[in-house]
């Protein structure tokens, strides 16, 4: 059986484990949403920044794939604008540029509300011959 990069993502435990949820991811963009659970929170009471940045690095990781290719992270940055108590929270990957192996994306996490609560831009270096990561069992 042949999977595609999609196929890996879907199969991310971590992920699931967070409650992440990839809603879209095509040409370049993604949207993903993580219901705030109480396991996310850090001692002050808000949405702790690991959390967030897992979040934002699968919106990342969904957008890059989105094109059909298989790339890993290999720079990321975030800042951290306002605390998250309640409700879901919402990222949105943006392809800002994109080569024959490198692209960059930027990352925009918001609550329900539309405020910013974090920022992330990264950096993915594009697989060339990505098969046998895919295709093993």
């Amino acid at each position: 059986m042949t999977r595609t990069a999609m196929d890996i993502l879907k199969q991310d435990s971590y992920a699931a484990h967070l409650g992440l949820e990839i809603v879209e991811s095509h040409e370049g963009s993604s949207l993903v949403k993580m219901p705030i659970k109480p396991f996310h929170m850090n001692g002050g009471g808000r949405v702790h920044g690991g959390a967030l940045m897992s979040l934002a690095d699968l919106a990342m990781a969904a957008a890059a794939i989105s094109r059909g290719d298989y790339g890993s992270g290999i720079s990321v940055q975030m800042n951290f604008m306002k605390g998250a108590k309640e409700g879901t929270l919402w990222a949105r990957g943006t392809e800002l540029s994109s080569g024959r192996s490198i692209r960059h994306y930027q990352v925009s996490v918001e609550d329900d509300d539309q405020n910013l609560i974090g920022s992330f831009q990264g950096t993915v270096y594009v697989m060339q011959n990505p098969e046998k990561l895919l295709n093993k069992g």
